[in-house]
């Protein structure tokens, strides 16, 4: 988990550094602000089957004049009465710079720790142009695009004779014995967010994000619905699904994660 701070720590004092040298007007008291939320769930089970399963999330977002940085965590783990089952965080910083009222440079790093997954970690850079297609009170969607850099660090299986990952009869996963050396490669960043509030206390979310590369392709789908419970305490219910077109043999490309958590916006 240190690690995973200290990069994302790392990202946002190297990106705000460069903050001053592309403002060109000073920022506009009235435009500047902060919002955000923070979240959790958690669902615990007793009697003839013992498991406990949680979420966390924070997002912050800080708006000050033509500058748009955006903190976004999520964590996610479950576990029986005997071991772990899953475990996952995952962290990004993005900063963006108007240049019109629909156009914007962005800067993102983000940070990906599945421990049940083929890699020990997956953190990525881009740099790009987004567009805001819809701005309006109740429906905002946005595409953005751009080049980009990812290291991955594989994990390495234990192998039988014949070369294939020897599975623990356990859990049903292959049997990690190590880390590989770090992988890294150019890719290419294509995004989609939409938000809709259809309502006066509910709105959708959606939102896409794919990193491909020669090596292997990360993409990740969200959605959820947002209702508003009591004051600024809102319900959200999710459901995401992420994808690596490359992985250890026995494991699966797919991941998906259906979430509940009541969250406190600010």
């Amino acid at each position: 988990m240190r690690s995973i701070l200290t990069f994302t720590a790392a990202a946002a004092f190297g990106l705000s550094l460069s903050m001053p040298s592309f403002a060109e007007e000073p920022a506009d008291p009235e435009a500047d602000g902060w919002t955000g939320s923070i979240g959790a769930g958690l669902v615990m089970t007793g009697g003839n089957t013992e498991t406990e399963s949680g979420n966390a999330v924070f997002h912050v977002t800080r708006t000050i004049g033509a500058w748009n940085h955006n903190l976004n965590t999520t964590a996610l783990w479950t576990a029986d009465a005997v071991r772990t089952t899953a475990e996952k965080y995952f962290l990004s910083f993005q900063t963006n710079r108007d240049l019109t009222d629909k156009s914007y440079l962005f800067a993102i790093a983000s940070y990906d720790d599945d421990r049940f997954s083929s890699f020990d970690y997956q953190a990525s850079t881009a740099v790009g142009y987004g567009y805001q297609v819809i701005d309006n009170d109740t429906m905002k969607l946005k595409l953005e695009a751009g080049p980009g850099y990812r290291v991955s660090r594989p994990f390495v299986y234990q192998t039988d004779a014949m070369g294939a990952n020897v599975v623990d009869p356990d859990t049903g996963l292959p049997i990690k014995i190590g880390v590989a050396p770090k992988d890294s490669e150019m890719i290419g960043r294509l995004a989609q967010s939409f938000n809709w509030k259809f309502s006066d206390n509910a709105k959708l979310i959606q939102e896409l994000n794919v990193e491909a590369g020669s090596d292997n392709t990360v993409s990740r789908f969200l959605v959820a619905v947002e209702t508003n419970v009591v004051g600024s305490i809102a319900l959200r219910v999710s459901y995401g699904i992420k994808n690596n077109t490359d992985v250890a043999p026995g494991l699966e490309k797919t991941d998906t994660e259906t979430a509940i958590t009541l969250a406190y916006g600010f």
